[in-house]
């Protein structure tokens, strides 16, 4: 079996691409907090208009429209606690992870097991979070497609 000499350049160039690899990662973990900020207030507000929609005393809504609303407003609330929840399983994976890096052998599995828990959760929570804003955008996209035809 040869050992291959690795010569500086090769060194250097690992380390660069590592470097590289931690700015996209960072990058897009950013990004998709900001996605994630943006899907809760976006969500909380339109909850506030459908509460204002619906316990305006002018406003006369028909049994379909009524129903449009409430599918709306089921997704957004449920886009937002998955939301929440995705924040706290980013807390959790990143505890463990800080933990895996400070403690000994035989608990570092342990706590990858937690962390690995927790960011398939986070994974989960992140694209449900989105597939549920969506569904909840469509619903009242034709709540208001029925209210301006009708």
């Amino acid at each position: 079996m040869k050992i291959k000499k690795q010569n500086s350049s090769d060194v250097d160039s690992n380390v660069c691409s590592n470097e590289f690899s931690q700015i996209f990662h960072e990058r897009a973990w950013k990004i998709a907090n900001e996605l994630n900020k943006l899907l809760l207030s976006m969500s909380t507000g339109i909850l506030a208009a459908f509460f204002f929609l619906l316990t305006n005393p002018k406003i006369i809504l028909n049994q379909s429209e009524k129903y449009l609303i409430l599918i709306s407003v089921l997704f957004f609330t449920l886009s937002i606690m998955l939301s929440i929840l995705s924040m706290q399983w980013d807390s959790n994976r990143n505890y463990f992870l800080g933990e895996m890096k400070r403690t000994e052998r035989e608990l570092n599995n342990c706590y990858k097991k937690q962390k690995d828990k927790a960011a398939n959760k986070y994974l989960f929570s992140k694209s449900m979070t989105k597939i549920t804003f969506v569904i909840g955008v469509i619903s009242a996209g034709v709540f208001l497609t029925f209210r301006v035809l009708y």
